[in-house]
């Protein structure tokens, strides 16, 4: 089981900050997307979640925010399942940390539109079992 007290976020960095939206955005009822990448360092017990979540509309790019969310996570060892070529960690573990990163990078996005007055979009609550399939 994951202790949540044993998760530390020690960092957000921004990679990519791309917005081109206006007041439109809301009614031209964006498309979603999320990618996510899962790096480790089991010597340091850190973790380093990318991710990428993009809106367009017909086909034309218009918002897209890329950030590392990195954890150290006291008890990482306990997590990991396989050990062959790759270190293959639970899902249950990468499921909560990408549901921490998701809900983020909710938050950031929500910012950065109200920044821009335009505070009706919201970026829908997932699953974070979903978010394991999204690469």
């Amino acid at each position: 089981m994951v202790n949540p007290n044993l998760i530390h976020l020690i960092d957000i960095a921004p990679l990519q900050d791309f917005l081109q939206v206006d007041a439109s955005i809301a009614s031209e009822n964006p498309l979603m997307k999320v990618a996510q990448k899962v790096q480790h360092d089991l010597d340091q017990q850190l973790v380093k979640v990318t991710l990428q979540i993009t809106l367009s509309t017909s086909n034309e790019l218009k918002a897209s925010l890329l950030y590392d969310f990195v954890y150290k996570i006291d008890n990482l060892p306990d997590f990991i399942v396989g050990k062959d070529e790759q270190t293959v960690f639970t899902a249950q573990l990468i499921g909560t940390l990408l549901g921490i990163s998701y809900s983020t990078m909710r938050g950031i996005f929500y910012q950065k539109f109200k920044e821009l007055n335009i505070p009706e979009i919201l970026l829908p609550v997932l699953n974070p079992n979903d978010l394991l399939q999204m690469r």
